[in-house]
Order: C-alpha cells, then sequence, then structure tokens
C-alpha cells in the first residue's frame, strides 16, 4: 500500500490516478479470492459415502488372463511330453525367473509347473523378476512347443491366443476364468 500511494502521489495524486476505481478493484480482488477459497474447501466436503469394492470384472486385465491361460498351458505341455523337452528354449535366467516366482517346481527329473496360486506363486506385484521377463519367457515357451492332444496341432501361443480371443471381459471372476481355462486346456469349448 504504501509503495502504491508512493507512485500515486509522483504521477499526481488523486487527481491524475482515479484512486477511488483503484480502491474498487482491489476490495473486487480480494473480496474474490477469499470467497474461492472458501467456495474450494467447502466443495467435497459432507459425509463420505463409504463405496463399494469394485468388481472384478472392472478391474481385470487381458495381461492376468494371458499369464494364467500360457501357466495352464505350459502344465499341461509338461505332463504330455515332459518339462526337459519344453522347457529347452527357456534359457537359464528364463527358467530362474519361472522357478523364483514358484510357477516352476524342481523335482528330482526336472521341473512341475504350480498352476494353484495359493500353493506357491509369488502375487503378480511382489514378484522377485520384472513380470516382463516372466511373460516374455512363457511366451517363447509356448510360441516354440505344440499342443497337440486337442487334434490339430497348433504352437501353445497360437492356443493361448485363441482362448484370448474368445473370452477376455467375458468372466466376473478370477475363479471362473480358472475354470474355464481349465476347460478349454483339455479340449473343452472354456464355455461355463
Amino acid at each position: 500500500m504504501i509503495g502504491m500511494r508512493i507512485s500515486l502521489e509522483e504521477k499526481g495524486g488523486s487527481e491524475g490516478w482515479p484512486i477511488g476505481l483503484l480502491k474498487t478493484r482491489f476490495l473486487f480482488l480480494g473480496f474474490s479470492v477469499s470467497l474461492f477459497g472458501v467456495v474450494g474447501c467447502s466443495i467435497g466436503s459432507g459425509p463420505e459415502v463409504e463405496s463399494e469394492p469394485t468388481p472384478w470384472h472392472e478391474w481385470h486385465d487381458a495381461e492376468w488372463v494371458t499369464r494364467t491361460a500360457r501357466i495352464a498351458v505350459l502344465d499341461r505341455m509338461v505332463e504330455e511330453y515332459g518339462s526337459e523337452e519344453i522347457l529347452s528354449g527357456a534359457g537359464e535366467e528364463g527358467i530362474d525367473a519361472l522357478v523364483e516366482n514358484g510357477i516352476l517346481v524342481s523335482m528330482e527329473e526336472g521341473f512341475r509347473v504350480e498352476q494353484d496360486p495359493e500353493d506357491g506363486w509369488a502375487p503378480w506385484e511382489e514378484f522377485a523378476y520384472d513380470l516382463n521377463l516372466i511373460d516374455d519367457t512363457l511366451d517363447r515357451l509356448l510360441r516354440e512347443n505344440i499342443v497337440g492332444w486337442c487334434g490339430d496341432e497348433v504352437s501353445g501361443e497360437v492356443f493361448v491366443d485363441d482362448y484370448k480371443d474368445r473370452f477376455v471381459d467375458t468372466f466376473d471372476s478370477q475363479e471362473e476364468y480358472r475354470e474355464s481355462i481349465a476347460d478349454y486346456v483339455d479340449c473343452g469349448d472354456g464355455r461355463l
């Protein structure tokens, strides 16, 4: 204010500047700022409504369905053809990633696949390895190996992609997806 008064007086005081107009503008500006501050603080306040949990089908994604289907198909491949043949193209780092995260379990003779996440998988968000390495390893294994137990031979990758194309965004729970995937891998149609 002092700085304004000095500058106004240098310009001729009330004769040079319309001080009444300046006072009105400053008052209006001050009132507007305080009004917006009060209104802004009151927006969103009031009783908080506790929201219901988001249904699974609204937050899941195709990655989870794809990863779960890949693991189920890999399990069946190992069962049908043996772990040595199926896992030969995974590379040491890929095998380590699958073992570290409970997807592969080392046995006296080879490996077995753990399909039940309750019995061994690390939760996806707590995996010791980047999910990209796990997904890349699973994808490589399925691309290089054949599903032949349901009639025509196709790569595991094509088999999983066919499932994914038909069923992503179809079911409402992980349990339904697991049941559908199990049926599909056992040569069913995957419908529940």
